[in-house]
């Protein structure tokens, strides 16, 4: 249903229809709305659904106007998005409600979209009656779900430094129409990025990533910032370059549906009781820099030590670590993206702990709303030597049978050369598991 110019939207209620061609049903719908606030005729909303734009209309009323308003609810309206960096050039929509009636019988359905500005809220995710699924952060709208069938694409972000054949195989064996496959390159790596799979997008920004420092995280926020601009996606599967995938697509796809509502992130408490590395951020770690920094870390853990201190996470965050390798919502990314963006503190603190790619990402999701959702289990095998080495093992034909009987969806570390007798098996092993 389209808008006629001077409608008044503040507080009515409005439906749009599905196109043609922009969503079908037995797929994953994503929408995105923005709205230009006005108290009078001069306001503008606009619809996207899987991308494309199904709604663009100018000259309408879209918040209550300020007659008689004063002090704090001038301020509301006014001055609404000012504690975001960068202010937003538009206010966004702050509550959606979405009706599945009919959304499963018919390729045609109306979505009712219930629209209304308001102060920032917290980020809240909430399944109403009916399945609709609404997410929000500080008063804008991050990301809408709506499920009229099983399949959603799936992003698969692979980090490597070496072997292009071994990643090129990697990639050929992800290749798959709801696969979004994207290669973040170290910046010293002697890759050739012209000879990248052609079904790889190379992440653009690429830095020196150094083992242990603050880079490894800054890599994978400089994937993650370019990955939201893609289409519609449900997780960002985080690979290594060394990772090899144990089932078929079409089953992996399937798996990835059954916890579509969950965070995969291998997560434990750091501390007291849990995994004991809070040394790793009590004291200050300094990878690189020049000579004066790495004096100045050393002086200060002295100081420290001296007066038997530690430091402390910032903004009241309580510590947690695990694997680095994980498969998080968009929603979730968003959220992650955010906070960066909102406290800057955090990054600052994170540059100086030592393997901060183990800790940063747990720490924050498991102190946001998303730790309702998070699966303890990342589905990846990983073989520790016994003698309590800080890598992993690289895995060969001695492996295969406890890689077979394990649940995971990938297993990790490869290395072309000594797994040589492993990936044929591993070849084998995941045509077997083919979906009937």
């Amino acid at each position: 249903m389209g808008l006629l110019p001077d409608e008044d939207l503040h507080s009515m209620p409005r439906a749009f229809p599905i196109r043609s061609g922009v969503c079908t049903s037995g797929e994953w719908t994503f929408f995105e709305i923005t709205i230009t606030p006005s108290a009078d005729f001069t306001g503008a909303i606009k619809v996207w659904m899987n991308g494309q734009a199904v709604s663009d209309q100018s000259l309408v009323k879209t918040r209550f106007p300020d007659v008689g308003l004063g002090g704090s609810m001038y301020l509301t309206h006014n001055a609404y998005g000012s504690g975001l960096t960068p202010t937003p050039a538009h206010h966004y929509v702050d509550e959606v409600t979405i009706s599945l009636d009919r959304f499963f019988s018919k390729a045609f359905s109306t979505l009712g979209l219930l629209l209304r500005t308001s102060a920032p809220t917290t980020l809240r995710m909430k399944r109403a009656a009916g399945g609709a699924h609404r997410i929000l952060r500080r008063g804008k709208l991050i990301g809408m779900f709506v499920a009229a069938g099983q399949t959603m694409k799936q992003v698969i972000l692979i980090h490597a430094h070496k072997d292009l054949e071994q990643l090129n195989a990697l990639v050929d064996q992800l290749c798959d129409d709801d696969f979004i496959i994207y290669v973040n390159l170290d910046r010293k790596s002697a890759i050739d990025p012209a000879r990248l799979h052609p079904a790889a997008r190379l992440v653009k920004r690429r830095i020196d990533v150094r083992w242990g420092s603050f880079s490894q995280v800054e890599a994978t926020l400089n994937s993650l910032r370019e990955i939201v601009a893609a289409p519609a996606f449900d997780k960002v599967v985080f690979l290594s370059a060394q990772d090899f995938p144990l089932l078929p697509n079409d089953r992996l796809k399937r798996e990835l549906a059954r916890v579509a509502d969950r965070e995969l992130l291998d997560t434990v408490a750091i501390g007291r009781g849990g995994w004991p590395v809070a040394f790793r951020y009590q004291y200050f770690y300094r990878e690189g820099g020049g000579r004066i920094e790495r004096l100045a870390c050393a002086l200060a853990n002295r100081l420290l030590r001296l007066f038997k201190v530690t430091r402390r996470l910032p903004a009241g965050l309580s510590p947690y670590g695990g694997s680095q390798w994980w498969a998080l919502s968009r929603p979730c990314v968003l959220e992650l993206l955010g906070r960066t963006e909102r406290d800057r503190a955090i990054l600052r603190f994170f540059r100086t702990v030592l393997c901060p790619d183990e800790m940063f990402f747990q720490t924050l999701v498991m102190n946001s709303p998303f730790r309702e959702r998070v699966l303890s289990q990342n589905f990846r095998y990983v073989q520790w030597p016994d003698h309590g080495s800080g890598n992993p093992k690289v895995l060969d034909e001695t492996d295969f049978e406890r890689i077979r009987v394990s649940e995971a969806h990938f297993c990790r570390k490869l290395d072309s050369k000594i797994s040589a007798g492993l990936l044929p098996r591993l070849i084998e092993l995941k045509q077997s598991r083919a979906v009937d």
